[in-house]
C-alpha cells in the first residue's frame, strides 16, 4: 500500500519503522525539517516539508496517489482538514486520524474519517479492565467503542458460572461468542443450553453498557 503520514514525530517514526518492514511505500508530511531529515536518514523514505493542512502541500506529496492518509499532528482542527481535503480533494480511499480529545470522537466520525484513534479512551479502557476485573483478560473497543470485545475468564465466585446460558440473565445489547474450555481450549459455539463452568474462557460481543455489566457479573458482582 502507499501511504502517507501526515504530522507527529515519534508517532511517524515507529509507525514509518513498522510500515517499512511491511514493505509499504511511505510518505512523510512535517513542518519540522529537521524531523524530516531525521526520518529520511533513519528509514530512506522521500519526506515533504511543508504543512499538511495546504492542499498544495498534499498535492506535491502525491496524496492523489495514495491508498491512504493517516493525520498524527497534535490539533484536532489540523487533523480533520488533513482527512477532509485527502478524502473530497484527492478522493483517497481511507483516511485515518488522531484523536486527542475523546468528545472530537463523532465529529470525526460524522464528517467521513474511515478510523478514528484516541489513545486517551483506549488507555481508559485498558486501565479500568486491568484494575477493576482480573477476570477481564482483554477489551477491544471496536467502531469508536460502539462494540465491545471482552475475553473474560470464569471463576467460581462468577454470577453465571454453573447456569445454562439461556438462563445466565446476561444483559440486552450482549452475545457470547464462542468459548474455550478444559487445558486443551476445546473451541465451542454456544447455544441456549450450554452450561458455563468455571475455568471457562468466555468471549462477549456486547455494547459498552452492557460490556460493564457482564464483566460486573462475571466478577461476582451485580
Amino acid at each position: 500500500m502507499r501511504i502517507m503520514l501526515v504530522g507527529g514525530r515519534y508517532q511517524a517514526h515507529f509507525l514509518t519503522k513498522s510500515l517499512v518492514a511491511k514493505r509499504h511505500e511511505v510518505m512523510i508530511v512535517n513542518e519540522d525539517l529537521d524531523w524530516c531529515k531525521f526520518l529520511t536518514n533513519a528509514h530512506d523514505v522521500v519526506c515533504v516539508c511543508g504543512d499538511g493542512t495546504k492542499p498544495f502541500i498534499l498535492d506535491d506529496a502525491g496524496a492523489a496517489d495514495m491508498d491512504a492518509v493517516v493525520a498524527l499532528t497534535g490539533k484536532d482542527a489540523e487533523n480533520l482538514v488533513i482527512c477532509e481535503i485527502a478524502k473530497k480533494l484527492f478522493k483517497v480511499d481511507r483516511t485515518l486520524a488522531i484523536v486527542n480529545d475523546p468528545k472530537n470522537l463523532m465529529v470525526f466520525t460524522r464528517l467521513g474519517v474511515d478510523k478514528c484513534i484516541s489513545a486517551t479512551e483506549m488507555m481508559s479502557d485498558v486501565i479500568e479492565s486491568e484494575t477493576v476485573f482480573d477476570e477481564v483478560k482483554s477489551y477491544l473497543p471496536l467502531e469508536n467503542g460502539r462494540v465491545v470485545c471482552l475475553d473474560v475468564q470464569l471463576s467460581a465466585r462468577s454470577l453465571i458460572c454453573g447456569r445454562a446460558l439461556r438462563d445466565a440473565e446476561l444483559p440486552a445489547g450482549c452475545i457470547v461468542a464462542c468459548l474455550l474450555r478444559g487445558d486443551s481450549d476445546e473451541l465451542v459455539i454456544p447455544n441456549g443450553d450450554t452450561v458455563l463452568e468455571a475455568g471457562d474462557k468466555v468471549i462477549v460481543m456486547s455494547t459498552q453498557a452492557a460490556a460493564e455489566q457482564v464483566a460486573e457479573m462475571v466478577h461476582g458482582k451485580r
